[in-house]
Formats: C-alpha cells, sequence, structure tokens
C-alpha cells in the first residue's frame, strides 16, 4: 500500500487508516494480529480515542492502552502516524464536548500514558463545543500545541460551516488549524431515526463543497457501514445493521455495485472505500476490521479509482 502526505504537514501517511475502537474490548492477541497484518501491507496509520473503552464497567481508555501495549511491543512508533481524540462527550449525558485548556490536557496527559509515547501525531477534536466560539477553540489548541505534545489538529463530527470558521479564523490570526475533518461517510446512507449517537455528523453535500473548495483532508470513519453491502451479499446482515441501513436507496446502490464488480473484477469492498476515495480532494478512509482476511481485503482497494460514469452508476 503506497503512502501520501497530508497537505501542509510532515505527515506521510497509509491511503487507509486503521481504526481501532472496536479493539477496546477484544482478545489483545487478535488484537495484535490485525495490527501487524495492517503495517505488513503497507499501513503506517493508525486512529484512537482517549474515550474508546471508557464506557466499560472498568471506566479505562483500553484501545489505547492496548495499542500502546502493541507499540511497545513491536518498538515501532516511530514508524507509525498516531491519532487520537480529546474533547469527548460527558458519557453520563453524551453531551458537554470537555473542550477547556484543562481537559483538553487531561486527556492529551492520559493518552500518552496509555499509548506509551510522549507525542501524538494527530488530536483529533473529538466533538465540538457549539455554544463556544471557534476562535477560543483554536486558541485553546495554539496553546496545547506550544507543548510540543502535539503535531497537528483535527476535527471529528464537526459541522462544515464551524470547520470554515475555524480555518478562516486560524488563517488571520496565524494560530494552529485543522489538517483534517473526520466525519461519517459511506456509501450506504443510514436511516436517521436508527443513529443510535445523535452527536455524530455524517458528511453532506456542504461538506463536499467545503473540502473540495479548501483542499482539506478528509478521513472518514464508518467508511465501509459496518461492511453492509458485503454482508448483504453474504446474506449475513444483522438485524441492528439492517435497521440502520436497510432502505430503497442502498438496496438500488447494491444492485449497481454487483453490476460494476462483475463488470470491473473489484470486491464490494473495494467499490464501497474506491468511491470515498475518487473524489478531487484526499480521502483516506478509516477501516474497522476485525480479521486479517477483511484487512487484506480493505486494503487492496487503496490505488483503485473509479471514474466519474462509475459513481454516477452507483446511484444511477
Amino acid at each position: 500500500m503506497k503512502h501520501v502526505k497530508i497537505p501542509e504537514t510532515k505527515l506521510n501517511v497509509s491511503k487507509i487508516c486503521y481504526g481501532a475502537a472496536h479493539c477496546a474490548f477484544e482478545d489483545e492477541e487478535v488484537y495484535f494480529k490485525c495490527l501487524d497484518c495492517f503495517v505488513e501491507y503497507g499501513g503506517n496509520f493508525l486512529d484512537t480515542a482517549n474515550i474508546y473503552g471508557k464506557w466499560l464497567p472498568h471506566g479505562k481508555n483500553s484501545n489505547e492502552i492496548m495499542l500502546g501495549r502493541w507499540m511497545s511491543a513491536r518498538k515501532n512508533r516511530e514508524s507509525i502516524i498516531l491519532a487520537s481524540k480529546a474533547a469527548s462527550v460527558n458519557l453520563a449525558t453524551l453531551r458537554d464536548p470537555r473542550m477547556s485548556y484543562e481537559e483538553i490536557t487531561e486527556d492529551v496527559e492520559e493518552s500518552l500514558g496509555a499509548l506509551q509515547t510522549d507525542y501524538l501525531d494527530i488530536l483529533w477534536m473529538h466533538r465540538d463545543a457549539v455554544d463556544k466560539p471557534v476562535g477560543e477553540i483554536m486558541d485553546i489548541l495554539t496553546r496545547v500545541h506550544t507543548t510540543g505534545k502535539v503535531r497537528y489538529f483535527g476535527c471529528s463530527n464537526w459541522k462544515p460551516d464551524r470547520i470554515s470558521q475555524a480555518l478562516e479564523y486560524s488563517k488571520k490570526n496565524d494560530l494552529v488549524k485543522f489538517i483534517a475533518s473526520q466525519p461519517q461517510w459511506s456509501l450506504a446512507v443510514p436511516n436517521e431515526s436508527a443513529v443510535v449517537d445523535k452527536t455524530t455528523c455524517r458528511l453532506d453535500e456542504a461538506g463536499i463543497k467545503l473540502h473540495t473548495q479548501t483542499g482539506l483532508t478528509l478521513i472518514p470513519f464508518s467508511s465501509q457501514a459496518s461492511g453492509f453491502f458485503t454482508k448483504l451479499n453474504k446474506n449475513t446482515v444483522s438485524e441492528d445493521l439492517m435497521k440502520l441501513y436497510g432502505n430503497e436507496s442502498n438496496m438500488r446502490i447494491f444492485k449497481n455495485m454487483k453490476k460494476l464488480s462483475e463488470k470491473t473484477g473489484y470486491t464490494l469492498t473495494e467499490i464501497s472505500l474506491a468511491y470515498l476515495m475518487s473524489y478531487d480532494f484526499l480521502t483516506i478512509p478509516i477501516i474497522g476490521s476485525r480479521t486479517p482476511e477483511q484487512i487484506k481485503d480493505s486494503v487492496s482497494a487503496a490505488d483503485i479509482r473509479l471514474t466519474g460514469e462509475e459513481m454516477e452508476f452507483l446511484f444511477s
């Protein structure tokens, strides 16, 4: 898998990022095998968060702890581009992002300890404190940057207008800026009524316009919709997954994906990811593969680009 440089940074990352959220509560041996497999295929970009695992009874950021053990065992921290998240919602209320300087630095310090490192390559603001002026937030992040513990910043689950305001404020005041955005985005469109976490933001037309105009890098999560199309093809879709993605639009896309697969030889997984990477702005999908076999299928999409006609055909 080839690497690409994120614009306006010194970060050379694999074209696909490995999201580690599901590993907050899984077997460490299985987790290590998946991470090893991702690296063997050329992957070097890993995404986690301070909150991953804190919803479990032990209340610890167990995903970061597990990931830290893996990097320590493999002695590969310097070859990994590591992204984590602060400013997550309060688990008791599922709102009220922890966005003060003190709360963000507390998250950073806890993450660094768990990950067994002294810096993060990217720190995402996991949610937006919409009642706080974006200028105040960017001022805080600039203070955090002066500690030398965070190289770059990004935003996750922020709406386009707030991202635009943040970019403009940072440029005007010569402050650190967001180098990428992380919304939810996949070829499958979810049923809004079935979305459990209403604080997540899906990439919409306004978001696509923002990334097209600014060139801001897009690093979407849930990029494969939990494998919806592949599972649909195998008749293994769970009731919950069907509730989330079972709609007329996705069924039409699924039929067209199968036709495109027959024509091109691409798998449904490859088509799902290639679609996201075929826009004019840089997109680095986050995958949540749970087995080495799934990782192999996903990373094979890294160098595939769909034509404009093929992209339009999927929605015809």
